[in-house]
């Protein structure tokens, strides 16, 4: 009998909203980066994640860091309630995909090309050339290592962007494209003089989550939180140390 009068009282509870049917404590699995993503306490992304876990206010939220393709592993293995940050692929469905994106991107994130100065590539050569059927692609581009499969055209990944920017300068290749924040800090520190920038495209950085009920559940969790943060003009500030939208600067005419 006390049992009974126990679950109707909870019942009772849960229906006035007075306890939430969703309470339950997150685990964010962060994926390692430099910078970005240093440990459990240090980063923008890791800023990001303390404001959603303020917000959520049902939970906490647990942080863990981890090398970064095995931080994503743990979201499609049921380890951890979701991961940080992913770049979205537009030439990938997400049908294909072992875990589904959250429904509003955290901020973008500008890929540039990088070439000579003596001979500027923009988006529309490279599309130019892609789309050309009379000749092989005439260009050698470097990008980001895990990223060659956000491009239609031929492309060699290449994890260190000190030296995909110097086989740039030296003539080396044609381009890199890459994002940039990263590139930008690189030429600014080195003083690379000869470089052409150009925006390539703005992708989104995405938080991943689990397929199912559970990820669905998630994902409005945090929806919710960063439209909040939207609101309040947070996830702005905290985007500023991430990634800004693209910045139109040529640095061979910029006196650093």
């Amino acid at each position: 009998m006390k049992k009974i009068f126990i679950f109707v009282f909870i019942s009772i509870l849960l229906t006035a909203g007075i306890l939430p049917a969703n309470a339950r404590d997150l685990v964010a699995s962060m994926g390692q980066l430099p910078v970005l993503i240093e440990d459990k306490d240090k980063g923008p992304f890791v800023e990001l994640v303390k404001a959603i876990d303020d917000v959520y206010t049902k939970g906490k939220i647990i942080r863990e860091v981890y090398p970064f393709k095995r931080s994503l592993a743990n979201v499609v293995d049921g380890k951890a309630d979701f991961h940080i940050p992913l770049i979205k692929n537009p030439l990938v469905s997400e049908d294909t995909l072992p875990f589904r994106y959250s429904s509003i991107p955290t901020g973008p994130v500008a890929f540039v090309i990088y070439s000579h100065k003596d001979n500027p590539l923009t988006k529309q050569d490279i599309s130019d050339a892609a789309d050309s059927r009379d000749i092989p692609f005439p260009y050698q581009i470097d990008t980001l290592q895990g990223h060659a499969d956000f491009f239609n055209f031929p492309v060699v990944e290449n994890y260190d962007f000190e030296s995909a920017l110097k086989r740039v300068s030296i003539k080396r290749i044609d381009a890199i494209i890459m994002p940039q924040e990263e590139c930008d800090s690189i030429i600014k520190k080195m003083k690379i003089k000869d470089i052409h920038r150009a925006l390539y495209y703005e992708f989104d950085s995405m938080i991943i989550l689990p397929k199912g009920i559970q990820g669905s559940e998630t994902d409005l969790i945090i929806t919710n939180a960063l439209k909040q943060l939207k609101s309040e003009g947070q996830l702005e500030k905290i985007n500023e140390k991430i990634h800004k939208p693209y910045i139109d600067w040529q640095p061979y005419k910029d006196n650093f």
